[in-house]
């Protein structure tokens, strides 16, 4: 069986590809990065490293590289032969290996192989936005064929990846913990082979709202409010107590909008949490605040980490106090290396910050006014302003 995996960083190698290899998948990467795809195409293998106390490196094998801007007919070839295509490329990068997916695609549509396509990327529905990027430049019979052989499946993915250089090998560094959920009612009925370690289910918006609620919130939140407090990453944020109390009221707000609308039981959800802390707190990582706060805007906006449950919770007439500061801390949030971080401020400047909350976070008046008094409070008294009491 072939794999074409668009994207060789960290999660595609240490993540992606484990688990395709790891069910018999040949893998094919599609990457811009010149290093890693001459790499894997001497060694036809990589390492991953586990972030575990006996650092645990696996192999994996039968693996090829292809670079995206020159050699297009190459990869073209390989989408038509695949089994299975998926991709680990950023959110923002979607659109950018739509061209080349398209032509593949109709290539095979014409030799009428149907396929599935696995977007697995840290953002709500991604396959869903790789196919309208895709069918933005088809025409109408061009959409009407891709329809008949083509399934974008949506997915929800979870596992912490940093980087190594050893023996001028790129190393992906990856939690133990993974979780890949897919949307089974999306994947092609006519699908030869089954996939073991990850998790088919029927309605994935929980999972989805889970990762980014719970797991992404939080991250978040420790970077934003570990920031304001001077420090330098996540797990020297988490040690500070009166954060830690913020990000744990956070989530125990989070929780209860999971009780109420999903009906999934509370021992479930404190499992899922404590999990979740112990993770993050695992002493083999170093999440930079500059790194994991990066992209502001998106993480602010109104369906993302932040602002999607105190929003959901507001809905249903819950508390959100430790939200509320959570976003607030993600508008003071500063970085000068940070494209977005940058905009933010200047928005924040020339607009003020209650139009920029209304416009990133779409907030009624109430709520918005809310999170403009915390931010005010960040400002002005910072310590009082660490304080969501019980």
């Amino acid at each position: 069986m072939q794999a074409v995996h668009f994207g060789a960083g960290n999660i595609g190698r240490g993540f992606i590809g484990y688990v395709l290899h790891e069910n018999g998948f040949q893998l094919n990467y599609v990457d811009t990065n010149t290093a890693i795809i001459q790499q894997l195409n001497t060694d036809h293998s990589y390492q991953i490293e586990l972030l575990d106390t006996d650092h645990t490196r696996l192999t994996v094998d039968r693996v090829q590289a292809f670079n995206s801007l020159t050699e297009q007919d190459q990869i073209i070839a390989q989408i038509v032969a695949a089994t299975l295509i998926s991709t680990s490329v950023g959110a923002k990068n979607l659109g950018r290996i739509a061209p080349v997916l398209k032509t593949g695609l109709l290539q095979r549509c014409q030799l009428k192989k149907s396929v599935n396509i696995l977007a697995n990327e840290n953002i709500v529905n991604a396959s869903s936005l790789l196919k309208q990027a895709v069918y933005a430049l088809a025409t109408t019979a061009e959409q009407a064929l891709l329809d008949q052989y083509c399934y974008f499946v949506n997915t929800a993915i979870d596992r912490q990846s940093l980087s190594l250089t050893d023996h001028e090998r790129q190393i992906a560094l990856v939690e133990p913990y993974y979780e890949w959920v897919i949307a089974e009612d999306q994947m092609d009925p006519a699908t030869s082979f089954n996939l073991n370690g990850v998790r088919l289910v029927d309605d994935l918006t929980p999972y989805i709202e889970r990762k980014l609620y719970l797991v992404n919130a939080s991250h978040a939140a420790y970077a934003y409010l570990g920031a304001l407090a001077g420090y330098s990453t996540v797990q020297e944020a988490i040690q500070d107590e009166k954060i830690h109390q913020i990000v744990s009221q956070f989530m125990a707000e989070n929780k209860q909008y999971f009780r109420q609308h999903y009906g999934l039981s509370d021992q479930e959800l404190t499992q899922f949490i404590e999990k979740t802390a112990k993770r993050q707190q695992n002493p083999r990582l170093a999440d930079d605040v500059r790194r994991v706060g990066r992209d502001p805007i998106r993480k602010l906006s109104a369906h993302d980490r932040l602002a999607g449950p105190v929003q959901a919770l507001s809905n249903l007439g819950l508390p959100h106090v430790a939200g509320q500061c959570a976003l607030a801390a993600g508008y003071c949030f500063n970085n000068s290396e940070d494209t977005e971080a940058v905009a933010l401020q200047t928005q924040i400047k020339a607009q003020g910050i209650t139009a920029t909350v209304q416009k990133i976070s779409e907030f009624d008046d109430e709520l918005t006014q809310a999170v403009v008094d915390r931010y005010t409070l960040f400002q002005e008294h910072p310590e009082q302003a660490m304080k969501v009491g019980d």
